[in-house]
């Protein structure tokens, strides 16, 4: 089964087409161009040549008084727009550690950990787990 994969920069985003068995499937994904700094959930990790996307929720982080001197911080999503970047061979995994991979922090994180993203023209500069959250 031959795969053959077009890519197409849009001014909204990127949309791939593959055709396999002369059936064409059409998938657009819109990269956000905003610059932020934000906690983050990590939804999709999606590589499609040599390109990587992550698509993310950001989201908030609140301190909560669980009693008897105790604090926890609590996820707030109030607004669930899914936001997707690139990440590049210049993303950075890690605050102090250079050797992190995109993998790495995905290994060391527990499901449901927030992360902090960095991101500037629809491209990851920073992405790490938030180890405070």
């Amino acid at each position: 089964m031959k795969i053959f994969l077009i890519y197409t920069i849009l001014l909204c985003g990127m949309t791939s087409y593959s055709q396999t068995s002369g059936k064409t499937v059409v998938r657009n994904i819109p990269i956000s161009y905003t610059t932020e700094k934000s906690d983050c959930l990590i939804n999709e990790i999606l590589t499609i040549g040599k390109t990587t996307y992550v698509t993310v929720d950001f989201i908030t982080l609140e301190w909560v008084d669980e009693g008897g001197g105790i604090e926890s911080r609590k996820i707030v999503n109030n607004n669930k727009k899914k936001r997707t970047f690139i990440i590049t061979a210049q993303t950075k995994f890690s605050l102090h550690d250079n050797a992190k991979t995109l993998k790495g922090i995905i290994s060391d994180s527990n499901a449901g950990d927030p992360f902090v993203i960095s991101t500037n023209n629809g491209r990851v500069l920073l992405l790490y787990v938030n180890a405070a959250g």
